[in-house]
């Protein structure tokens, strides 16, 4: 069984691509993505800016939390 609670498919195949990175120690952790989606869904954001991306995991995180007409 997986530790990563609801963990969308598209952000669990970037976090086993992203682990077979030589960096791989500088990207976001599921249970991170998890939290900031939920912290996103709880405040309705609907704006959001990411200064500096890896290899987009906490991205796609936020992607994932905004409604339709997010940015």
């Amino acid at each position: 069984t997986s530790v990563y609670p609801r963990e969308p498919e598209p952000m669990k195949e970037l976090r086993e691509i992203t682990a077979k990175h030589p960096w791989n120690i500088m990207t976001t952790s599921a249970d991170e993505g998890q939290f900031l989606n939920m912290l996103l869904k709880l405040i309705n954001a609907k704006n959001t800016m990411e200064i500096g991306v890896y290899t987009g995991y906490s991205l796609l995180a936020t992607a994932l939390a905004l409604p339709e007409d997010g940015k």
